[in-house]
């Protein structure tokens, strides 16, 4: 009996620490599972701040700038085009940085537009559009926006002749007049950034806008520079030594000593060979009267009046002299076409 009880005992016992050792396994899985959950939740706040970090640096991408710009929002709606996306310089690394282009806010930017506007139409059959290359004669009265007047070629008593497309206007001159027939007078209103720019000029604020009326007088093909012109030897006209004959009619003003003038001009030796022009390089030639040009053509151009085209001969003393200059050889008389196209 005596060993019986003892091993009762014993089995009680071993009983009671399984007991135990069950709970503290328990207690151990608990422990566990709160420390995963604690884990998992704190995953997922890391998550969600990475993906804040994503969208706030596809925010900054679509509005081009850096984060700290207060334009960001206004352009973050306009920046979505893979054009504009060529223009981001994004860094490498965890910053992300986006750098801002300077053309970007000119790129989203609705600019004006020029128009034109026919205010008479044209009575000529025959409907003629300056071209580039075209000599064009136009009067015009220049306004600003609140109608204040800045130019006029009426109260010069003489209209403007230039060639089209040559650069020698403002660019929305250059390109409105292409768009009004000769004979006909019309309203153009071109925006700041078609006329004076940024900048302005002397009388014209930064970032004016200009209206102008304009009539067009006359359209005529720019002259080649490489056809002599035919000329009647009976109908030359002398000028002291200079021989002269006027192949077009001018307005009868005439030029001042030491006005700049502007001028296209082709010149020939008498075998017919050009040896310069004004015409092949695209761009006419401004001088002051009296000044430093040859004796032959201060005396002509001074005797022209605006708009005349006039083909003369010159002895080498009005020229290069007995010695020459350059490719051209002493002696030489020189045949020139000159077309007097504005004076001021």
């Amino acid at each position: 009996m005596r060993n019986s009880n003892q091993n009762l005992n014993s089995s009680q016992k071993g009983n009671t620490g399984l007991v135990f050792v069950g709970i503290a396994f328990c207690l151990f899985m608990a422990l566990m599972t709160f420390k995963a959950g604690v884990g998992l939740e704190a995953s997922e706040k890391a998550e969600k701040t990475t993906e804040k970090s994503v969208i706030s640096k596809t925010d900054a991408e679509r509005a081009m700038v850096s984060p700290t710009t207060t334009k960001a929002v206004k352009y973050a709606s306009t920046a979505r085009t893979n054009e504009v996306k060529k223009m981001l310089k994004t860094y490498a690394g965890n910053r992300h940085e986006v750098k801002t282009i300077n053309m970007v806010e000119t790129l989203n930017k609705k600019m004006p537009s020029l128009s034109v506007t026919i205010i008479e139409e044209t009575k000529n059959r025959n409907i003629v559009m300056p071209k580039d290359g075209d000599l064009v004669s136009i009067h015009y009265q220049g306004l600003f926006e609140d109608g204040k007047e800045f130019d006029s070629s009426y109260k010069r008593g003489r209209p403007l002749t230039f060639e089209v497309g040559a650069g020698q206007m403002i660019q929305g001159m250059d390109q409105g007049v292409k768009m009004i027939p000769i004979g006909s007078k019309a309203k153009l209103y071109i925006p700041w950034h078609l006329a004076y720019g940024e900048h302005g000029r002397r009388g014209i604020p930064s970032r004016a806008n200009l209206i102008f009326v304009i009539e067009v007088l006359e359209v005529q093909k720019k002259p080649s520079p490489h056809v002599l012109p035919k000329v009647d030897q009976s109908k030359a006209k002398m000028l002291g030594d200079l021989k002269y004959w006027v192949l077009k009619s001018g307005n009868g003003i005439k030029p001042k000593l030491k006005q700049k003038v502007t001028v296209h001009y082709t010149g020939w030796f008498e075998s017919g060979k050009v040896f310069d022009s004004s015409l092949k390089r695209n761009a006419p030639f401004t001088f002051s009267l009296g000044g430093r040009v040859i004796k032959g053509w201060n005396k002509m151009v001074a005797n022209m009046s605006m708009g005349e085209s006039v083909f003369i001969s010159i002895p080498s003393h009005l020229a290069y002299g007995p010695y020459g200059r350059g490719s051209i050889p002493g002696g030489a008389t020189l045949l020139f076409q000159i077309d007097l196209i504005d004076f001021k």
